[in-house]
């Protein structure tokens, strides 16, 4: 027959022998985490003038890419702004001639737009096929996503 103290300290040895093995398993851990951090610190040595450079130094195409997209949010916004007006003038001046002719710039507004946006992917689709020398992309995306 087993008497309580004899449990207990069968349990309390078994939870030394836990505890004991998490703690080796937390020290195996860190030793690991501690080794990737200095990686890291060598890592972020060694790309962080790189990525000063690229900060400051931005190839033409991302400058041409800020601008087409600036341009085609620009002509969105104006179409929808322009031909509301258009639209609140010739209603309210209740003529059919005003609301045709607001319809008609409407269109001429629409097409506009459709160039631009037709301009804008041929521009990006060639703005992708386009190397750029010294200007590697997944450095780009390290400096970005790590931001030195």
């Amino acid at each position: 027959q087993i008497d309580n103290s004899t449990l207990a300290t069968k349990s309390l040895r078994a939870m030394y022998s836990d505890i004991k093995a998490e703690f080796k398993r937390v020290a195996e851990n860190y030793k690991i985490y501690a080794s990737y951090e200095n990686e890291v610190v060598k890592i972020e040595g060694e790309y962080s003038g790189f990525c000063e450079y690229l900060e400051n130094h931005k190839p033409l195409k991302y400058y041409i890419s800020k601008g087409i997209d600036i341009i085609k949010y620009v002509a969105i916004a104006l179409v929808v702004i322009l031909g509301a007006l258009d639209f609140f003038k010739a209603i309210g001046s209740g003529d059919d001639a005003a609301l045709k002719k607001a319809f008609q710039a409407f269109m001429k507004r629409l097409v506009a737009l459709a160039l631009i946006l037709v301009v804008n992917v041929i521009v990006t689709f060639i703005m992708g096929n386009v190397s750029i020398p010294n200007y590697d992309a997944a450095q780009v995306e390290f400096c970005e996503a790590f931001k030195f």
